[in-house]
């Protein structure tokens, strides 16, 4: 799948970069804080988990 930049609608006061960052790296982000967007970390999760490279916590 491929994904394509279509731009962005920021409010006034917000800064927004875009960056190309591998996939695995964006859920350590997650993981370790450095993303902590409620939706943006739902989304990363939810796609590890359905790309199976989400670590499951032992029971």
């Amino acid at each position: 799948m491929e994904l394509e930049y279509v731009g962005s609608h920021p409010d006034p006061f917000e800064r927004i970069t875009c960056r190309l960052v591998p996939f695995d790296d964006c859920v350590q982000m997650v993981m370790d804080g450095r993303i902590t967007d409620s939706t943006s970390v739902a989304a990363i999760l939810k796609a590890a988990r359905v790309l199976g490279t989400a670590e499951r916590e032992p029971a």
